[in-house]
């Protein structure tokens, strides 16, 4: 068990400052140490595009650290996009979306690894960004850590 201080050293290299940090006690032992993960499945309508909502957070802290989701549209349809965010801030992590197959619908998935920080309280949110057709058969799964 750690038992220092914070403490701060600042150290320079070849014109570089370089600076390190050791948490105290309580935060070495609790800081985004435990595992995190949701799923949420969504049928979406109403219009074109698709917000999947995941619950509140609980904790301080929580990092989503991986994001994926499969879904279909109809060979209509068009996706141009997707990013992760919350409800509550207008910050947001661009994700390429890719085809899986297609036959008769378009199955299209997102995948990818990020490193995305919410507070307690807020709702993360995938946005996925489609033209003429609704995503439908929406699975998407978040992972990371939280405090």
């Amino acid at each position: 068990m750690f038992t220092k201080k914070l403490i701060l050293a600042a150290a320079i290299f070849g014109g570089f400052a370089v600076s390190t940090v050791a948490l105290a006690d309580a935060e070495t032992n609790t800081l985004l140490k435990n595992p995190f993960q949701q799923e949420v499945t969504s049928d979406c309508s109403g219009g074109v595009g698709c917000p999947v909502v995941f619950p509140a957070t609980t904790d301080a802290v929580t990092q989503i650290t991986s994001i994926s989701c499969s879904f279909f549209l109809d060979q209509t349809g068009q996706v141009y996009g997707a990013y992760l965010g919350t409800l509550n801030t207008k910050f947001h992590f661009n994700v390429q979306p890719f085809i899986y197959f297609n036959d008769g619908a378009v199955a299209w998935g997102l995948s990818s690894a990020t490193t995305f920080f919410i507070n307690k309280g807020d709702c993360p949110r995938i946005n996925i960004l489609t033209l003429t057709a609704n995503p439908y058969d929406v699975d998407c799964t978040i992972s990371g850590f939280h405090s």
